[in-house]
């Protein structure tokens, strides 16, 4: 049989199978799964196709293929072959339970298993458990020796995890999370991705006292007309992770393994939004995560030329335990700096605010522009946080090294001679003092 690559063979052409007088069609006599092996490696849909002219045996044979690729054919004719190898994938599969199984990967789009009403999975120790979805409340307590448990693709809005033996839970969540609970005394390394987000009504429950390594990401839908403009939180990611050499100078010659672990909360905001959730400020949603008691703030702003001290210093004084702030400002604004009397600036006491930092040992500004909100902000970091150690700067490619505004701030940091700093810019040092 000829690929259609090269162009099939014209309907009119005799492909019957024609056998000697009393000779047995022996290819014809094989299973079809053997057959749709031969007809696999033909590499082409169409071809394969024409092969029902052989005979009625290989008649439709080729729509039970497990891949199919059309070479040269038009949009009609490719709808019409698809029509006739459309066939509904099963939504419900029954699940066997194997007791001697020491590890399992099921990797099905879309189909839901379902368990026997009794049995277990009592050698259990690893289940990846990939685009499909089960009751894993019914799944669970079958497992008695389960540690690992993968799930790359949750098609699912419930996510219930009650285990004893479990040690390392990962999973990614297609769908909007309506219920969640975690409960796992022998946890010690988790990973959550909501993308889809946390229904509002979703009580949270998690019980993991012995977690060390946790990731928890999350898409968020708060918002808050409090500063002048609109803002709103796009995502919330928290971590549980080593210290960075960075935050304590005395933990550089440290091991890894001896370095202690600390929370790194990171917020995804941004300014000039459509309308969101009004009903839910920043302060509900990074306490409905329990997620306050962190060392590290990181904050990513896309700002649109806007104030942004005093959103700043309102995240600050919901997670007092700060010792690391890192602000990453957008680089690539339509404009330089809002227009003029907009309301962004409001409340604008914040410039002589007084905010407990009494933890706050590094400051981090990237794509830093020296605007006179932005040395505002830092003064008022400097006057509050009374043991800051490092402040570095990330200058704007906007801003050149000669710039005002580096000898402004160097001039400030003159009246902390126990702050040590570092501006960069392209990623090279232009002024350090140690």
């Amino acid at each position: 049989m000829e690929c259609c690559r090269g162009g099939l063979l014209p309907h009119s052409t005799g492909l019957g199978c024609v056998l000697p007088d009393g000779e047995e069609d022996r290819i014809s006599a094989l299973t079809d799964d053997i057959l749709l092996q031969i007809l696999a490696r033909i590499g082409c849909a169409r071809a394969a196709a024409h092969t029902s002219l052989l005979a009625r045996r290989w008649r439709g044979l080729w729509a039970h293929l497990p891949a199919f690729t059309f070479h040269h054919i038009a949009p009609g004719s490719l709808d019409a072959a698809l029509a006739l190898v459309a066939r509904p994938a099963p939504s419900l599969l029954d699940l066997p339970c194997f007791d001697r199984t020491v590890s399992i990967k099921l990797d099905l789009y879309f189909v839901r298993f379902t368990l026997p009403p009794a049995g277990g999975f009592l050698a259990l120790e690893s289940l990846h458990l990939e685009n499909g979805c089960i009751d894993l409340s019914d799944l669970l307590p079958r497992c008695p020796r389960l540690r690992k448990l993968l799930i790359p693709f949750w098609n699912s809005q419930s996510i219930v995890v009650r285990s004893p033996s479990l040690e390392e839970f990962s999973v990614h969540a297609n769908f909007n999370i309506a219920q969640l609970e975690i409960v796992a005394p022998a946890l010690k390394r988790l990973y959550m991705d909501a993308y889809r987000g946390i229904h509002d009504d979703c009580n949270v429950v998690f019980a993991a006292p012995a977690v060390k390594d946790l990731t928890w990401k999350c898409e968020c839908k708060a918002l808050t007309y409090m500063f002048g403009v609109i803002w709103r939180m796009w995502s919330l990611t928290f971590e549980y992770t080593q210290l960075d050499n960075n935050i304590d100078s005395q933990s550089v010659c440290l091991q890894s393994q001896h370095r202690p672990f600390v929370g790194v909360l990171s917020l995804s905001l941004e300014t000039n939004v459509l309308p969101g959730d009004v009903s839910k400020t920043f302060e509900q949603e990074i306490y409905r995560f329990q997620v306050t008691d962190c060392s590290v703030l990181e904050l990513d702003l896309i700002q649109q030329g806007h104030v942004y001290g005093t959103i700043v210093l309102h995240l600050l004084g919901l997670c007092t335990s700060i010792q690391r702030l890192k602000v990453t400002l957008d680089e690539f604004l339509r404009e330089d700096s809002c227009y003029a009397n907009c309301w962004c600036d409001q409340p604008n006491n914040w410039r002589s605010q007084s905010i407990s930092l009494i933890d706050l040992k590094e400051v981090e500004i990237y794509r830093f522009r020296g605007q006179d909100h932005e040395v505002d902000l830092l003064k008022v970091l400097l006057r509050c946080a009374t043991v800051l150690e490092r402040v570095t700067l990330g200058f704007s490619r906007k801003v050149s090294s000669s710039d005002s505004a580096c000898m402004k701030i160097v001039g400030i940091l003159e009246d902390y001679p126990s702050v040590k700093c570092n501006f960069y810019q392209y990623g090279k040092l232009i002024f350090m003092r140690e």
